[in-house]
């Protein structure tokens, strides 16, 4: 029988629009005859399973820890149980070296709140490997229990850092139309394209942080379709449905928000779209 510690991913709607939610849970694992047995051995305030810290890694990274970028998350709180210490941890590496040096991050804030949470990172001559999720303390359950949900992570340079206004590295431009073949009709779909900002004084993309093979420097965006409503992307493409586009005029605006991997954020030109052309279904045969 072995306590475990895993992460849900989950869509929701909301006023914001469609989060993406990650929600960690513990549990017993095991035949259910083990888990039945144990509990009506020891019963439910037993210490018996040690008290050990689990660890679950969410990201590898490799950044530097000289004190010039924080975490910052969005973290809700589902369980109030004071028998387990919940939260986050990092994991240091020496330059060179081969062994993890953890920190660990309680949540302190009561269940169902949802503040921003700050972690501090070291000032050392160290590299930030590891960002994850912890517990500690004793689970005496079969049952899943959803500790917290995470509805963002961001790392990012320290606000007294980047007081000055600065330059984005990247720009959103080129919104347009592309057919994608769905089964046996057309579907358009509102595409775009990120580039380099070529302006000499633009901020460098600093080295070491994350980069994802399908959307570059970015790990999301927001479609603001005519300052009515917002739609979460993952990529660089999204698409409205009949009952979105009934709701528009037969001329909109659209503006495409990226968020950076290092927190910052890039809004593209606003660009006049036609209902009718996304209402244009081809079908085949």
């Amino acid at each position: 029988m072995t306590r475990v510690l895993y992460g849900k991913p989950e869509l929701r709607l909301s006023k914001r629009g469609c989060l993406s939610l990650l929600t960690i849970f513990t549990k017993l694992a095991g035949c259910w005859e083990d888990v039945a047995d144990h509990l009506s051995l020891h019963g439910p305030n037993e210490t018996t399973p040690p008290r050990s810290i689990e660890r679950l890694n969410l990201y590898d990274v490799n950044m530097p820890a000289d004190g010039s970028l924080e975490v910052i998350m969005e973290v809700r709180k589902k369980s109030d149980d004071t028998g387990i210490q919940m939260g986050f941890y990092i994991a240091y590496q020496e330059m060179g070296g081969h062994t993890l040096e953890y920190t660990y991050h309680p949540l302190l804030h009561t269940c169902n709140t949802n503040p921003i949470t700050r972690l501090p990172l070291e000032n050392s001559n160290k590299r930030v490997v590891e960002l994850g999720v912890y517990i500690n303390g004793v689970v005496e359950t079969s049952t899943p229990m959803a500790l917290f949900e995470i509805e963002s992570i961001v790392i990012k340079p320290r606000a007294e850092i980047t007081s000055k206004r600065v330059k984005v590295p990247f720009l959103i431009e080129k919104i347009h139309l592309v057919e994608q073949l769905q089964g046996s009709r057309v579907q358009k779909r509102i595409s775009w394209t990120w580039a380099a900002n070529p302006d000499p004084d633009a901020q460098v993309w600093p080295e070491g942080m994350p980069w994802s093979e399908m959307t570059g420097p970015f790990s999301s965006f927001a479609v603001h379709v005519d300052s009515r409503f917002e739609i979460t992307a993952h990529c660089n493409q999204c698409w409205l449905t009949l009952e979105e586009l009934e709701d528009l005029d037969e001329r909109f605006e659209i503006c495409v928000i990226g968020t950076l991997f290092g927190g910052g954020r890039v809004c593209s030109p606003m660009f006049a779209m036609d209902k009718l052309d996304l209402m244009n279904v081809v079908e085949d045969g």
